[in-house]
């Protein structure tokens, strides 16, 4: 006869497969973090996304705006173009606007299989003002049921001798079919030409409405930790699928 421990054990597994399974919906709209759902064989994804930012000193700011479009040229292989416009912080203590394209390429390696999150790589090149650059990063998502979803990144930067790195990860709780509430942490590390190196930790808490024409809205509430001249922000974000 199997013992008590072992049927435990086997009970729980069971039940954890048994979520695992039930999952058959995917979440894809997130403020910091990029899951790695790529876009269906055929299918277009328009976002557009405006960023209302507060600077410590009192420092002015411009509203940031950018848009991304992304295409499934098959269900593993997305081409993504974007473009963003938003602030950059002079020496100075004053804002310039900068300008920033990227075209880049998404693949995924493999699908979500029992406890094995969604992995899929992806590789851009940037454009910045006379400025050119390359992005590559890892993405994993991660459903364990119905209701509750998992994303990371890992994302390297490289642009005019200086570099960036990128961890995040977010939780979504889809509280039913229509709402959805996300929270986000990012850690990054510019390395800068004389190989200073300046970090960013930002937390996000949102919130995503999609409507019964499947466009989704979203707001969120952006924090920055204290030793840097970003303070908070709004971010506010739009996406639809055709």
């Amino acid at each position: 006869m199997l013992n008590k421990n072992y049927l435990g054990l086997l009970y729980c597994f069971s039940v954890l497969t048994a979520l695992c399974s039930s999952a058959n919906e995917t979440q894809e709209f997130t403020f910091l973090v990029e899951p790695a759902y790529t876009q269906e064989d055929g299918e277009w994804q328009l976002n557009l996304v405006l960023n209302n930012p507060s600077y410590q000193h009192d420092i002015s700011t411009n509203i940031e705006a950018g848009f991304s479009l992304e295409y499934g040229f098959s269900d593993v292989l997305q081409a993504e173009f974007s473009a963003n416009r938003a602030n950059e912080l002079e020496e100075v203590l004053e804002t310039d606007m900068s300008v920033e394209y990227e075209l880049g390429l998404s693949y995924m390696l493999v699908t979500q299989q029992g406890f094995l999150p969604q992995f899929t790589i992806a590789a851009g090149v940037i454009v910045e003002e006379s400025e050119v650059g390359y992005e590559t990063a890892l993405l994993y998502s991660y459903q364990i049921n119905e209701q509750h979803f998992i994303h990371g990144n890992f994302i390297y930067e490289e642009i005019d001798s200086e570099n960036e790195v990128a961890v995040n990860l977010a939780y979504a709780f889809k509280l039913d079919e229509s709402w959805t509430f996300l929270a986000e942490v990012e850690r990054n590390k510019e390395t800068n030409a004389d190989d200073s190196s300046d970090y960013v930790n930002t937390l996000s808490a949102g919130v995503v409405f999609e409507t019964e024409s499947d466009i989704e809205l979203g707001l969120a509430y952006l924090a920055y930790n204290a030793d840097t001249e970003q303070d908070y922000g709004w971010q506010f974000k739009a996406a639809y699928e055709f």
